[in-house]
């Protein structure tokens, strides 16, 4: 009775009730043994998937995360090309450990065109994973982008590789970055419109563009000066800016 109504919309009992789910699938179509007790899922399996991997939870939680997925299994409907691109490499790449082959059908800038790209993974909202090339390693856009997102799924050493059940619940942006211009100082730089790269005795550092939580240069110059093993009060650096074009 509570799935027609949203999670924000139930009664606290609503919310804390504990139901049984598949852990495979999500549905909570769980077949139980009666002879168990009621509070154990030994035993159980999931009507729909037949999977014996059985979690539990309070409702409210099974149906935010229910919601969520479906919004953004809607939002995958209007990606553009290369963030579907991005998501069709991580897939294949952590479901079957296959970099697929560049599809047909792309735009002519993906295919004909060669530039540094970065692959930014979300999950509900916190960084799962990122990683880019400041200038073309491959053949085109395309290319880039098929091998930056197997990078961050896999190689980001910040992060764990992505999980196969993770999957729904990434999000994706990917960057294509413009020219790398030298600049004179920090004037020169509007953390909204360019990213920064920060360079001084071999050590470097990149931050993009137009990122949430980072609202002034200064904040923009400190990440990117601390990514590069630096303190974030360094002076003397070399610093370049960059425009990016971002796709959702």
């Amino acid at each position: 009775m509570f799935t027609m109504r949203s999670s924000s919309e139930l009664t606290v009992d609503e919310y804390i009730e504990p139901v049984f789910y598949c852990r495979n699938c999500h549905s909570l179509a769980i077949i139980r043994d009666d002879s168990l007790a009621s509070d154990s899922w030994d035993g159980c399996y999931c009507n729909k998937c037949g999977s014996t991997n059985i979690g539990e939870k309070p409702f409210g939680d099974w149906l935010y995360e229910e919601e969520q997925k479906e919004k953004l299994k809607k939002a995958r409907e209007f990606e553009d090309p290369y963030v579907k691109l991005a998501r069709a490499s991580l897939e294949s790449y952590v479901i079957d450990r296959k970099k697929i082959k560049r599809p047909e059908g792309l735009p002519k800038d993906m295919t004909g065109r060669r530039a540094g790209a970065f692959v930014s993974l979300h999950k509900r909202g916190e960084l799962r994973g990122c990683i880019g090339t400041i200038g073309p390693v491959q053949e085109n856009i395309a290319e880039e982008i098929i091998e930056n997102a197997i990078s961050a799924a896999t190689r980001d050493p910040r992060f764990s590789p992505v999980r196969r059940d993770e999957l729904l619940d990434l999000e994706i942006s990917v960057d294509v970055l413009g020219p790398i211009e030298p600049i004179e100082s920090e004037e020169q730089l509007d953390c909204k419109r360019y990213g920064v790269i920060v360079n001084k005795k071999g050590k470097q550092g990149l931050l993009l563009p137009n990122l949430d939580g980072v609202d002034t240069v200064e904040e923009q110059l400190a990440i990117a000066k601390r990514k590069a093993g630096l303190s974030p009060r360094e002076e003397g650096c070399t610093l370049y800016r960059f425009e990016v074009v971002r796709h959702y």
